[in-house]
């Protein structure tokens, strides 16, 4: 092939590479979201036919409760990810597959791995208890029988809690720059996961569709791990724990507020499908819940650009060069913020689109005009989300009292306006807060704080070489 024959392609790639800050990781993540996106109508679809209003109404009631998985992270995957950032700039793999380097650095990662495993094999005694009888008590309805969920909802939370013993292992190689791996495995996750759904719908599963997609993430999950890592845990396995490294003095002051904004994030997102449910029923449930699931994937695609690049970042604050962090973060933080804009308009057209032509399908989501309080409440939480992230990559967290204040008063006006005003009443509500409140306090902490971390910058007296 001739240079002119390669040179739409190349212009492609540097057009991605340089314009959009694509790399693998991230073009892996956004394959992934493209297909979630893609998949998503055939899902709706699937629901639509074979489920009816009230079933749609109890699947994402199921995933909202199991999202309640939060409440045992308590922030720790953030925390393992960050840590592990720091120690792989001084670390390698050796062609076997092993973790080489620093001794020092070798034996702090080895004890941040093995922490991690320590607390989700807890954290899973509390979780299963907790959850299975929880869901018993939100879930039940007076008009259904107990056995047309309760099983389903059983073998689901066994499923997450298996998986919940393997995420400390994923955030440590996410920690360890190998997000592209991750995400290209994850890629096959959601394809095959999306297929499997689809066969257990037209299969006639019914609610049990939950617990499969959860096998399909578990399965992944064990290969991950227990395969193509299995050198590399291994290797770390090997190494001596060291007293160098204390949870309580490096990860306990950042992860405790984390761990209180992720309870408060659960109340200011996942929250509103059990309220709507206990107010207005599994059908309208049911509606939030997939307006919801497309909002939300539609913000993780456009995050992928900057949560693909965390590790990265994370070695640049250890290395010290805050003036090429700064600038990064903020191209990539523009970047992701107008595109989840774009496909949040699109996505508002579209449904504006099926209630005007009548067509069946708009019954099963939000309103168009409750749909686009709700993307742009979720755009302003993107940006503020941005602002944390810069912040906490210098281990520091002061949006602790703004976090809990603003999902305080986003969870009580969702009862509250959810009970007088209906689901108009909640999107309007959190459309405000965030607006308002979210992010005038976010820049302003994010201002305040940064006066402290720029006078570190020492990348102006780097040696560069001849």
């Amino acid at each position: 092939m001739s240079d002119g024959d390669q040179a739409p392609g190349s212009a492609i790639k540097r057009f991605l590479r340089d314009k959009l800050a694509v790399n693998r990781a991230v073009g892996y993540m956004l394959i992934t979201r493209g297909w979630q996106f893609f998949s998503a109508p055939v899902t709706i679809y699937l629901i639509y036919k074979f489920f009816g209003e009230d079933l749609q109404g109890y699947y994402y009631l199921f995933q909202s409760l199991l999202a309640a998985q939060i409440f045992f992270e308590l922030g720790l995957n953030h925390i393992l990810s960050l840590l592990a950032s720091h120690e792989w700039s001084h670390l390698k793999f050796n062609e076997a597959g092993e973790v080489t380097g620093e001794q020092r650095a070798l034996e702090r990662l080895s004890t941040i791995s093995r922490f991690g495993d320590r607390w989700y094999r807890l954290m899973i005694l509390l979780f299963l208890p907790g959850l299975i009888f929880g869901g018993l008590i939100v879930i039940q309805n007076p008009d259904q029988p107990t056995s047309f969920w309760k099983f389903p909802w059983v073998a689901a939370v066994v499923l997450n809690a298996v998986s919940l013993t393997y995420q400390p292992r994923l955030a440590v190689l996410e920690g360890c720059n190998q997000v592209a791996t991750v995400n290209f495995v994850r890629m096959f996750q959601a394809v095959i996961g999306s297929l499997v759904v689809w066969a257990a719908i037209l299969s006639g599963w019914g609610i049990w569709t939950v617990a499969a997609a959860n096998f399909v993430r578990l399965s992944w999950e064990v290969y991950l791990v227990n395969v193509r890592y299995r050198t590399m845990f291994k290797s770390l396995k090997s190494n001596s724990e060291t007293d160098r490294f204390s949870w309580k003095d490096e990860a306990w002051p950042l992860q405790w507020r984390l761990a209180i904004q992720s309870i408060g994030g659960y109340f200011s997102s996942y929250f509103f499908i059990p309220v709507i449910d206990q107010f207005y029923g599994k059908a309208a449930a049911g509606r939030m819940g997939m307006t919801w699931s497309i909002v939300s994937n539609l913000q993780a695609a456009s995050l992928s650009w900057v949560q693909t690049r965390m590790p990265e970042f994370g070695m640049l604050v250890a290395k010290r060069k805050i003036a090429e962090l700064e600038q990064k973060m903020l191209r990539i933080g523009a970047i992701s913020v107008s595109l989840f804009l774009s496909a949040g308009g699109a996505f508002v057209a579209g449904v504006w689109l099926l209630t005007y032509f009548n067509s069946d399908a708009a019954n099963r989501f939000l309103a168009p005009g409750q749909i686009g309080f709700l993307v742009l409440a979720t755009l302003f939480l993107q940006l503020s989300w941005v602002m944390h992230s810069y912040v906490r990559l210098f281990k520091k967290d002061p949006f602790l009292l703004q976090n809990v204040i603003s999902a305080s008063i986003t969870g009580v006006s969702a009862v509250y306006f959810g009970r007088h005003y209906g689901v108009t009443g909640i999107v309007v509500s959190y459309f405000l807060i965030s607006i308002c409140y979210t992010i005038p306090v976010s820049s302003w902490l994010l201002l305040t704080h940064r006066k402290t971390i720029k006078p570190h910058d020492d990348t102006h007296t780097e040696h560069h070489p001849e």
